[in-house]
């Protein structure tokens, strides 16, 4: 390889560090609030409008997100209050380092400036309700635009005399930063088409006036202080980024740092890194890392907590502990990270602790139940044609009869749950709310979209339905709306229940979990390429290893070397470095000794 061929493949390797080093630092999130003129109403291409255009001029490191809504007012009592609209909880969740607001337009109209005396108290409440979802935010208080023409009610005069003075008054006692949009804008007349909203050239001029204010924003202003996780455990590292204005003086815990910038660091317990600026402003930012020691237990969780006593149903039991823990499961040594697949014989309870600088215990009780006592809906997700507010229909699945799912008023109106599996249905029990179907209807669909009804009534009378004696077989049930006790309110489920036998399983007479015996299966696929899936089942506490040789008897991979727990386990095998050729997995537990021909082409 000749130099030149060399000085390419580095220039090469460094674009693409630059690329990962560019996309790990987060982007500058502004918030740009406002009425119709923020909106871009009457522009034909809604990127056009001023926040659109604001994004492009300032690049990806910015992300600049239009929370305009045409007609609304800053104060709380005009005819269309900006509090009132979903976009005021979007600028608030999106949590922005910069927020601009240009709100004051509308508020002009006659018959909402007879509150002119609330104007300052609400935008200051404005301000402080963005602060506290993000102390360090800068917010720009803008000057509206210029009114060329009066019209929809709008008044240049009160806006210039009377409303700019006010948000003058909430940038001085808020302290905040200012846009003035009127007067600079004061010789663009065409380009504001009915001497109020601007066009695109207009909206241009804008974006170039909120360029320049953030752009030229004072030295000592955090943007961002941040870290990759705020949580670290035992040998991890974290990195932290800022962004501050331009000629800010930063420093980290005393150490001086450039303006903007990231670094990693490597506590090694609960420690707290200050950010400070100085220049023309002045301001702090915290953020605390919290270490999580070896032996505490971050989730443990199980897929199946009801497992049907007459078929081999079996639950996936999955934990992570942190770094440098010691794990037992039930008092068997485990991973720190790991699963395994339980077909218990009857309820039991297993017990996951971890030790380590610290101790944490988790327990999880699996319970084996006849058919008629599981309810196959129970916690599984569930979705419906509409909902009325926060009525979600995940609240008809979550065993909680004072939650429930309401529908919207008008017909017809459904709701449908993935029951995960396929399911022989025989029984559906709904618990209604005063508003229940009065016509409703059962369907089961298969995972292929097929669709069955099952159940059919015009004379539900509410309260609890217990429909039995159905047929059915499907992963989902439908119940279907048609009609309901009062017409002008939606249907209000508190628990949709449902059971049946699995359709995916063999009966306990074929296979039970109480008769599980040792056993190697054969491997799926098979041939393969580049990888396989092997599946063992170990009907007591043993030793299990796991292994692969060649046609030579050499071992070529251990898969397992471990106790483990009577159940049902999978293990994917990943052929990617051997040559294509025959190999053999071989199982060892306790006096079960099993092998099978496994094939590799590539």
């Amino acid at each position: 390889m000749n130099s030149f061929s060399i000085v390419k493949k580095l220039l090469f390797v460094l674009f693409l560090i630059s690329i990962q080093l560019t996309a790990q630092i987060p982007a500058i999130k502004v918030a740009c609030v406002g009425n119709s003129i923020t909106a871009g109403a009457g522009l034909a291409n809604p990127n056009n409008a001023y926040p659109q255009q604001l994004g492009g001029i300032l690049g990806n490191e910015y992300q600049v997100v239009n929370f305009g809504v045409s007609g609304r007012t800053m104060l709380k009592k005009g005819d269309s209050p900006y509090w009132k609209e979903p976009a005021y909880q979007e600028a608030l969740k999106f949590k922005p380092q910069i927020l601009i607001i240009c709100l004051g337009t509308n508020d002009s109209k006659p018959w909402n400036w007879v509150y002119k005396n609330d104007f300052f108290g609400d935008y200051s409440d404005m301000v402080n309700s963005f602060r506290q979802g993000n102390p360090n935010i800068q917010i720009f208080t803008c000057f509206p635009t210029r009114v060329f023409h009066d019209n929809f009610g709008i008044t240049d005069s009160i806006i210039h005399y009377q409303i700019i003075p006010l948000i003058d008054s909430v940038r001085k006692t808020e302290n905040t930063d200012v846009i003035d949009f009127y007067d600079q804008v004061k010789n663009d007349s065409a380009d504001f088409h009915d001497g109020i909203h601007p066009d695109s050239a207009g909206a241009a001029i804008m974006a170039n006036i909120a360029y320049n204010s953030i752009n030229n924003s004072p030295s000592g202003i955090i943007r961002y202080f941040a870290a990759n996780s705020y949580k670290f455990e035992k040998g991890q590292s974290v990195k932290l980024y800022w962004n501050t204005t331009t000629g800010s003086q930063v420093s980290i815990n005393g150490s001086q740092v450039n303006e903007t910038d990231s670094m990693i660091v490597q506590p090694t317990q609960t420690t707290t890194y200050t950010l400070i600026t100085n220049g023309i402003n002045s301001d702090t930012n915290k953020i605390t890392l919290q270490y999580l020691p070896p032996g505490i237990i971050k989730t443990f969780t199980a897929d199946n907590l009801y497992l049907d006593k007459g078929y081999k149903e079996s639950s996936h039991l999955k934990w992570a502990a942190t770094i440098g823990s010691h794990v037992t499961l039930n008092g068997l040594s485990v991973g720190e990270n790991d699963s395994v697949n339980v077909s218990p014989d009857s309820t039991i309870t297993y017990k996951l602790i971890a030790t380590g600088d610290t101790s944490d215990t988790s327990s999880i009780t699996i319970k084996v139940l006849e058919s008629s006592q599981i309810n196959r809906a129970l916690h599984q997700s569930a979705n419906a044609s509409q909902s009325f507010s926060t009525y979600y229909p995940e609240n008809a699945v979550d065993g909680d009869t004072t939650t429930y799912w309401e529908s919207q008023a008008f017909n017809p109106q459904w709701i449908t749950v993935d029951m995960k599996n396929t399911y022989e249905i025989n029984r559906v029990v709904l618990r209604w709310e005063k508003v229940y179907a009065t016509s409703f209807q059962l369907q089961v669909i298969t995972e292929a979209n097929d669709t069955t009804t099952i159940f059919s009534t015009d004379t539900a009378t509410g309260g609890i339905n217990n429909i039995t004696g159905l047929t059915g077989k499907g992963r989902y049930l439908r119940l279907l709306c048609l009609s309901q006790n009062y017409s002008s309110f939606g249907y209000r489920l508190e628990e949709f229940e449902i059971y049946g036998t699995p359709a995916y399983l063999t009966s306990v007479k074929k296979y039970s979990p109480a008769n599980l015996t040792y056993r190697l299966y054969q491997n799926f696929p098979n041939p393969f390429n580049p990888s396989t899936t092997i599946e063992y089942s170990i009907p007591k506490l043993s030793h299990v290893t796991l292994k692969i040789y060649d046609t030579l008897g050499n071992e070529v991979k251990t898969l397992v070397n471990e106790e483990k727990l009577p159940g049902d386990y999978k293990i994917t095998f990943d052929g990617s470095k051997l040559a294509s050729g025959v190999y053999f997995s071989r199982i060892v537990a306790n006096d079960f000794v099993k092998t099978k021909k496994i094939i590799l082409l590539k």
